[in-house]
């Protein structure tokens, strides 16, 4: 068995040579189409104001801020592709059941087949606008060096105005700024 294996060996190594020249040879002349997944695109919303001309604000779920885009095109444009070159755009005019945005995605500089975001929409949960004044509550922490005593402990400005949707503002308790007198 040895010896069927090692009898011609220099044809043999020659032989792979040959078929791998022959291999890169064909995939230059052919330029395939291929398909190229990218992750990490982050997504662009625009024309928001079609919600917030309403006195309303919406907020792009963690989970779709970026996504996973694959690319279909031909090999030599594929490989010159980077994740910086695609644009995956959310235009708020396109929302549908009040909460999903279709996910555009493009290649501005390259010439494509074909491109698909996952996921290929952008959940968004809308609310209405409110602002609210809150007092803000100085608290300090840390231990004092020797020699020093802590006086009134004070916050300026005393209130805050704090804007947003309204479940995030009503979920909202308390103020508070920390101050560290080590």
């Amino acid at each position: 068995m040895k010896k069927a294996l090692t009898k011609n060996l220099g044809l043999k190594v020659l032989a792979l040579v040959f078929s791998a020249l022959l291999w890169l040879l064909v995939m230059n002349m052919e330029n395939p189409i291929m398909k190229k997944t990218f992750t990490g695109i982050p997504v662009e919303v625009i024309h928001g104001e079609v919600i917030t001309n309403k006195a309303k604000t919406y907020q792009v779920s963690d989970d779709t801020k970026t996504v996973s885009v694959e690319i279909e095109a031909k090999r030599k444009t594929l490989n010159s592709i980077r994740s910086e070159d695609i644009k995956a755009i959310a235009d708020m005019r396109n929302l549908t059941n009040n909460s999903l945005v279709e996910i555009n995605v493009t290649v501005p500089k390259y010439v494509i087949e074909d491109a698909k975001a996952t996921p290929a929409n952008v959940q968004v949960s809308i609310d209405a606008n409110k602002s609210r004044k809150m007092a803000i509550t100085a608290v300090t922490s840390g231990t004092l060096r020797d020699g020093y005593v802590l006086g009134e402990v004070k916050a300026d400005p005393e209130k805050v105005e704090i804007s947003g949707p309204e479940t995030l503002v009503n979920s909202i308790s308390k103020v508070v700024a920390e101050v560290d007198v080590s």
